[in-house]
């Protein structure tokens, strides 16, 4: 015992002659006032980590202002582009159902045109069958009156004398007829002349 005491250092509160109890006590605090200090080293950095979690959340706060505005101001601008877009189908849209309006109208107005210029080529259709088949009436009565006058006029040569004469008549020559006033020679029928000058007056008539 007294050789291991003799080996151990002395430590100062020995060397001031403290008692036992009070210098195993002061041992015992020893480790204490380390972990005090090494908590005390550890509150600092905590702080410290504190101050930079503060930080983070400031800037943080800072970024999530700034992109709130940023969203606020794109949700604006698509709001305002929907109300435009909106206004401008309603537009386009009374600008389809004024243009059906007025397709609508000029077709039914060209209709209506069409329907009149082609009632007023079917009445002048009619007009010109109704005065056509009237002129081609006009031109056969008139032509079956030419037709009976050229009859007549080619029969009035072969009419027989009267039986008291007893000889057929002769036929005159050139000769016999020359220089008699009224003579048919002088004025010979011209068949041709007078079909036509019928068919005129007969047109004309009508």
């Amino acid at each position: 015992m007294s050789g291991s005491s003799q080996a151990r250092p002395l430590q100062p509160s020995e060397a001031l002659s403290i008692q036992r109890p009070v210098h195993d006590y002061i041992e015992t605090l020893a480790p204490t006032y380390e972990h005090c200090g090494l908590m005390t080293n550890g509150l600092r950095r905590l702080e410290d980590v504190e101050d930079l979690l503060q930080d983070t959340i400031e800037r943080n706060d800072h970024l999530l202002r700034a992109v709130q505005s940023k969203v606020q101001h794109e949700l604006a601008v698509i709001q305002r582009l929907r109300q435009e877009s909106a206004a401008r189908e309603a537009q386009v849209q009374d600008q389809i159902v004024e243009a059906v309006r007025r397709i609508e109208c000029a077709f039914v107005g060209t209709e209506e045109d069409a329907r009149r210029s082609l009632d007023k080529v079917l009445n002048s259709a009619k007009t010109c069958n109704t005065v056509l088949a009237r002129d081609v009436r006009a031109g056969q009565s008139a032509w079956m009156r030419l037709q009976a006058q050229l009859v007549a006029l080619n029969a009035y040569p072969v009419i027989p004398w009267s039986s008291g004469a007893g000889n057929p008549p002769r036929k005159p020559t050139a000769d016999d007829n020359k220089g008699e006033p009224g003579n048919s020679n002088e004025n010979p029928i011209n068949i041709d002349d007078q079909a036509g000058d019928t068919t005129e007056r007969a047109i004309g008539l009508e």
